[in-house]
């Protein structure tokens, strides 16, 4: 969780929980913004996915 709230604070989201991959999927579809943008910010959540898996 503490993991999650710092990406949230780091792209200036508001708090969110991820449960389940499905949680993430349905997060990144309701970001507003450019496609830069959300592109960005599914690249930055891809990212730590891998790294807490590799852990």
């Amino acid at each position: 969780m503490q993991i999650w709230e710092y990406v949230a604070s780091w792209c200036k989201f508001g708090a969110f929980y991820l449960l389940e991959l499905k949680d993430l999927v349905n997060f990144h579809n309701q970001i507003r913004g450019s496609p830069k943008w959300r592109r960005a910010v599914y690249t930055v959540m891809q990212t730590t996915i891998w790294c807490l898996w590799k852990k």
